[in-house]
């Protein structure tokens, strides 16, 4: 019997889904990733954005920002589900875990809402934070720890302007707590899905 393939959690900005061209070549590069499980994830994209800047004019909570900003990367996945029709999608980490164990290397989307909500025991201490300084890059990174995936590829409109992990969290590329919640993870690709 083969032994699992190597896992790969992708990230997909929600941003892309606005821009055809990059969405195209976010595809494109994810079948290229041949020889991994490749588990594909949103961000919030333009909704989240419009989250924020709601933030303070209603006087909402962090809590609450963070529960609605996971239900709008729910919806951006299931945009993305529809236009990259014949790709599994799997809701619940326990059957992400299973599938990880028997399949072969294929790409599936995964709606990381209940896996934030109710993380597994190997992330207790090490969770994301349930505010705006864990988005989804942050999650990414969570999912591909709990998984014990060796890569994770985040997906962007722009490309990386350094490897370094602090100063990217500092200028905004990454949210504030990917470099914590990155540190374990082997091999991070940063992928600019818009080049000029």
């Amino acid at each position: 019997m083969n032994p699992p393939p190597r896992i790969q959690v992708i990230k997909v900005g929600g941003s892309l889904l606005a821009n055809r061209t990059a969405l195209l070549f976010a595809h494109n590069w994810i079948q290229q990733q041949t020889n991994t499980l490749n588990v594909v994830i949103t961000g919030g994209g333009h909704a989240v954005q419009s989250l924020r800047d709601w933030q303070i004019p209603f006087y909402l909570a962090d809590s609450d920002c963070h529960h609605n900003a996971l239900q709008m990367m729910s919806l951006t996945l299931s945009q993305l589900a529809v236009r990259w029709n014949g790709l599994s999608r799997i809701s619940e980490f326990t059957e992400l875990q299973k599938f990880a164990k028997t399949c072969q290397p294929v790409t599936v989307l995964f709606d990381s809402r209940s896996f934030i909500q109710n993380p597994p025991t190997t992330l207790k201490g090490s969770e994301p934070h349930a505010n705006w300084d864990s988005t989804s890059d942050s999650i990414a990174a969570a999912l591909c720890r709990a998984l014990h995936g060796t890569r994770l590829a985040l997906l962007k409109s722009a490309p990386a302007p350094t490897s370094n992990l602090e100063h990217l969290a500092f200028t905004n590329y990454v949210d504030r707590d990917f470099p914590r919640m990155a540190a374990p993870i082997k091999s991070i690709t940063f992928v600019d899905c818009c080049p000029r």
